[in-house]
């Protein structure tokens, strides 16, 4: 994504092999994480969202404390 589209401003993708990423300053990284925050957001849907923020589980049932955004459980 290299384009603005709206009000929305555009950021980078890095891909590689060992990582993944995002490249961009912090203003635009809040507009994106308000808007993944609310419900009924324009940009996934809410069962998406409660994926993103529900605990990860490894192989054999035990829990990470980490969701798929790498949040750490309180």
């Amino acid at each position: 994504m290299d384009n603005s589209e709206g009000r929305w401003k555009s950021f980078s993708l890095v891909n590689g092999s060992a990582y993944g990423g995002l490249i961009g300053n912090p203003t635009t990284f809040v507009s994106y994480i308000r808007e993944l925050l609310k419900e009924d957001s324009r940009l996934i849907s809410n069962d998406y969202r409660k994926l993103l923020f529900t605990e990860n589980h490894l192989n054999n049932e035990k829990t990470t404390g980490c969701s798929y955004l790498g949040l750490k459980k309180n």
